[in-house]
């Protein structure tokens, strides 16, 4: 694979020494931040800026301006998407599916289940009646 430090995806030993005393710098940095702002998670951003976790986390602890930009980054795409979904609350569909989180005891269409047979207990039925439960779940 040309003068890649890996092959077949497997980093070699030398690769990962390398990784390990990686400087930070701009160029992945900006990565960092780019892959953070739409939401990806610390193993997809350093993925991305190639780079491992451990390096990511190493720079994270000597420079904590850093983590807190990269923290507030990682919030971006929730707030984009609650104010995607307060400008769609005109939508009745959007209002309800709002309503149905934010206010469950009063809007969720919640399915309340009983869990006896023939007004029995649980623990008061047959080991037939309980095998018989058992299959039907085991089934769904």
């Amino acid at each position: 694979m040309g003068n890649q430090p890996w092959g077949n995806g497997q980093k070699t030993l030398l690769a990962l020494k390398m990784n390990k005393n990686m400087k930070l710098n701009e160029e992945t940095v900006n990565k960092l931040e780019e892959a953070f702002s739409i939401g990806a998670d610390v193993s997809s951003a350093c993925y991305y800026a190639n780079i491992s976790r451990q390096t990511y986390y190493n720079w994270e602890k000597d420079n904590p301006d850093l983590k807190e930009k990269f923290d507030r980054l990682k919030e971006k795409p929730i707030l984009k998407a609650y104010k995607t979904i307060s400008d769609d609350l005109d939508n009745k569909e959007t209002a309800k599916w709002y309503l149905e989180r934010k206010r469950k005891k009063e809007f969720s269409t919640r399915v309340e289940t009983d869990i006896t047979s023939n007004n029995k207990e649980l623990s008061a039925l047959t080991k037939e009646e309980e095998e018989v439960i058992d299959e039907a779940i085991n089934n769904l």
